[in-house]
């Protein structure tokens, strides 16, 4: 069964190392997402046409703290948390990343040491239609996506 799952979750998800929860599901068309995430995703005032044309929503403007309490539930549904919300983990000491975070940073190319002093490989020079798919889903795990990032 677990086998099975996988392969299910590969297919709807993309697959690779990050997906899902992992990317804030940025790399799910509407309805590639579970009910759960839709109802979660118009409690933050996004619907299909905004969630696939990957559109800003006044939300996106406000600190985690601003937030309601059911904003937050459905932010932390959809894969956020205050951290990657507020500042990308830019916060985090490289050892308090979470794993995903962590898991990520490092298939970008950081390092604990160019994590602490805020130096950013190669792909910090990128625009985001220059990246890789799989770039682009270690940003989603870090917070980042095409609005964020330019």
């Amino acid at each position: 069964l677990k086998l099975l799952l996988f392969h299910f979750n590969r297919s709807i998800f993309g697959g690779g190392a990050f997906s899902g929860k992992n990317t804030k599901f940025e790399e799910c068309s509407w309805n590639q997402l579970p009910g759960r995430c839709k109802d979660a995703a118009r409690t933050l005032g996004m619907d299909q046409s905004s969630w696939d044309g990957k559109g800003w929503t006044s939300c996106e403007e406000r600190w985690w703290e601003d937030l309601s309490s059911n904003q937050r539930d459905a932010a932390m549904t959809l894969g956020w948390d205050e951290s990657a919300w507020d500042s990308q983990y830019e916060d985090k000491d490289w050892g308090n990343l979470p794993g995903a975070a962590q898991k990520a940073a490092e298939s970008l190319g950081f390092n604990s040491q160019t994590w602490a002093y805020g130096e950013w490989p190669a792909v910090g020079e990128k625009y985001w239609e220059q990246m890789s798919s799989d770039e682009q889903k270690a940003l989603y795990v870090l917070g980042y996506y095409k609005y964020n990032w330019e």
